[in-house]
């Protein structure tokens, strides 16, 4: 079913979103760089725009760890505005 389908591919994004993170505090950076990747080819075939920011916001903080300040603001900046769409108050 659709659903069980779109359901898979949520918990496999917080998986790969996940896992950065943990590589990432490890500082072993090219793992985290796979696993973010697959989140974005998921995210360019499924309609789950709610995960487009968290997205960014790790992606962000990989740049950020790793030096890149000004890709880092950029993805930190547009992640604030996806959440500023969403009315996501919380995330911001």
């Amino acid at each position: 079913s659709k659903h069980f389908e779109i359901n898979n591919s949520q918990l496999e994004m917080i998986n790969y979103l996940r896992w950065a993170d943990v590589y990432r505090f490890e500082k072993k950076f090219d793992e985290p760089s796979n696993f973010l990747e697959k989140v974005k080819k998921n995210l360019s075939v499924n309609p789950l725009s709610e995960y487009r920011a968290f997205y960014l916001q790790h992606l962000g903080k990989l740049y950020f760890d790793r030096g890149e300040y000004k890709k880092a603001l950029q993805c930190f900046e547009d992640a604030v505005v996806l959440r500023k769409e969403k009315h996501n108050t919380e995330l911001i």
